[in-house]
């Protein structure tokens, strides 16, 4: 299930915070201006973010720049891409999940050269907050006029300190105070504010009226958040009118900000969207912005009620980020039809559409298509954030319909630099299509100094009594990673040996000790495998293909084309490489 979709049942946890990200201040900026550009390039890219605040401003490359501390989503650093005013960004040491390090951007695209770690304060730094005016603070929890028109006078990081300090004060009167800053400050920043700091004591029928008729969608869109947070807590504060579900409905049609109708599709629940089908297929359908296009159409597959027409028609969208959703979707349960389709996927410009499509590979037999799976392995391996989720479903296919070079190939690229997840990956596929070389290079490790390396064999040695042993012994390992590599080798590759003393063996809930305790769940678990449909994609390089084979197989192939081309031209001058010799069989 795609993040999208398991967001439309819960909201995933953030956990992701870094300190090195740095955004370009225009003229006459504060450092809290730097921040708020940020927040806001999070939301056109899509991304949840938790906050961003200033920690350090420093002269860089002829520029005034502003480090934040930032905290959300793991892909929270790729909303430099969508900063405005062609704002100059730093990702300074942020580490990819292939342990890369990314570098300047320049204005917000692309990358170069690090910026120097002397530029950096102390990493453990936390943000600075101004102090906050007590005496002001005094006279606006009890509601006085003049307080709260002074407070519209004071800078805009001060104001923030203030409201903070208000809302921590027991006084009866600080939610109605709240409220008339929420609605009336003229800058958008403190409303929202004020709007957060409302949500634990407030009723949803002032955040209700905020949502609504608020001018900044910044501040419409916390007040959807707050009153979602308030539904999932049962608050008894929730209104006793209409349901936040009817609000959330209203807005993911008539808002004029997509970002907050995006936000309101999010927080329907299945009921909810069973009773606005129809809306919600008008937005899949006719929304002009694709993104939210693409949530309506995977909050209706979540709910089982995207038809599979609509999801077929979706892979023809004119943006790539609908043609991902369709492509997701598809791809785990499809139609013999849609198979060339989603192989052009796979071969797609938009990466975000590669993805997706992949896991289409656990569905294919196809003994001709190794080596372009291969190379596709290798894109993705390239990229600075790898998949490993995608990385995965291509090495189980390699493993399922090795090619006669692909151990050769394994093992040239092992020898050089990459993460440790693609590591772990090429050395599980070789003891698949190779246990011998995989056992003679695997079984000292399991005596290494380095965890690192004791994990790697835990997970990946093919099964023997002597790998079993080592896995064994390992469960008694210092390291909790060793441990929970261990217990993952014993259940998925040594199908269940030891299963009492995995059982016994403590594992912390996070990290490989969640991929651990999955394991333990199935552990000696025989799992059916999918149905997989008879394919031929490969071209005429196929070795083992006959001659005779290719004149028809390529008039079936331009005859599907002319058809597919037609739609995909007038919406998507870039279109997917076409195999050369599909056929289905």
């Amino acid at each position: 299930m795609s993040l999208l979709a398991l967001s439309f049942f819960a909201t995933p946890a953030l956990a992701f915070t870094t300190d090195r990200v740095a955004v370009e201040l225009l003229a006459n900026e504060t450092p809290l201006d730097g921040a708020v550009a940020f927040d806001r390039a999070c939301w056109r890219l899509g991304v949840q973010i938790d906050g961003a605040s200033p920690v350090q401003t420093f002269d860089y490359r002829g520029g005034r720049f502003e480090r934040l501390w930032v905290s959300g989503a793991p892909e929270v650093v790729r909303c430099l891409n969508k900063l405005d005013h062609h704002r100059r960004a730093v990702d300074g040491t942020f580490t990819w999940a292939d342990r890369a390090k990314a570098g300047l951007v320049l204005p917000a695209t692309g990358s170069g050269e690090r910026i120097p770690d002397a530029a950096w304060i102390d990493p453990k730094a936390k943000p600075l907050q101004p102090a906050p005016d007590r005496t002001l603070v005094k006279w606006l929890a009890p509601g006085d006029p003049n307080a709260i028109a002074e407070l519209a006078q004071r800078p805009m990081e001060e104001s923030i300190a203030d409201l903070d300090a208000v809302a921590a004060i027991a006084n009866p009167k600080v939610p109605a105070v709240l409220e008339d800053i929420a609605r009336h400050d003229p800058r958008w920043l403190i409303r929202r504010t004020a709007v957060t700091l409302l949500s634990p004591v407030a009723s949803a029928d002032a955040l209700e009226a905020i949502a609504r008729t608020d001018a900044a969608w910044e501040v419409r869109l916390a007040a959807v958040q707050q009153i979602q947070s308030m539904a999932a807590a049962a608050r008894p504060a929730l209104p006793v009118g209409e349901s936040p579900e009817k609000l959330f409905a209203d807005l993911a049609v008539h808002d004029a900000s997509w970002i907050v109708r995006r936000a309101a599709l999010l927080q329907l629940s299945q009921p909810a969207v069973s009773r606005a089908r129809a809306e919600v297929e008008t937005l899949a359908k006719s929304d002009p912005e694709p993104r939210v296009r693409a949530t309506a159409l995977e909050i209706l597959a979540a709910a089982g009620f995207a038809p599979h027409q609509m999801l077929r028609a979706a892979l023809d969208d004119s943006a790539a980020v609908v043609r991902t959703s369709a492509a997701g979707w598809l791809a785990r349960e499809p139609r013999r039809e849609d198979l060339l389709r989603l192989w052009m996927a796979m071969h797609a410009p938009a990466r975000s559409e590669r993805l997706a499509a992949t896991a289409l590979l656990d569905r294919l037999d196809d003994s001709t298509i190794g080596p372009e799976v291969w190379k596709l392995f290798l894109r993705e391996a390239d990229e600075l954030d790898a998949q490993p989720d995608a990385l995965e479903e291509m090495t189980d296919f390699l493993a399922r319909e090795p090619f006669p070079q692909l151990a050769a190939f394994v093992e040239a690229r092992l020898k050089v630099p990459m993460s440790f997840e693609e590591r772990t990956l090429l050395t599980r596929l070789e003891a698949r299509i190779e246990p011998a070389v995989a056992t003679r290079r695997l079984l000292p490790l399991f005596d290494s100094h380095d965890p690192a390396e004791v994990e790697l064999a835990a997970m990946t040695a093919p099964s023997t009594n002597a790998t079993k042993n080592k896995r064994h012994a390992a469960l008694t390992n210092a390291s909790a990673d060793v441990r929970a590599a261990a217990i993952i080798g014993l259940c998925d590759i040594d199908h269940g040996a030891f299963v009492e003393d995995i059982q016994s063996t403590e594992i912390a809930p996070e990290g490989l000790g969640l991929q651990a305790l999955a394991a333990e769940q199935r552990c000696g678990q025989a799992t059916p495998p999918p149905f997989r449909f008879q394919t031929h994609f490969a071209g005429p390089a196929a070795p083992h293909d006959h001659p005779s084979q290719w004149p028809a197989l390529a008039a079936m192939a331009l005859l599907f084309l002319s058809v597919l081309a037609s739609k995909l031209k007038k919406s998507d001058p870039a279109a997917p490489p076409a195999p050369t010799s599909p056929s289905a069989g």
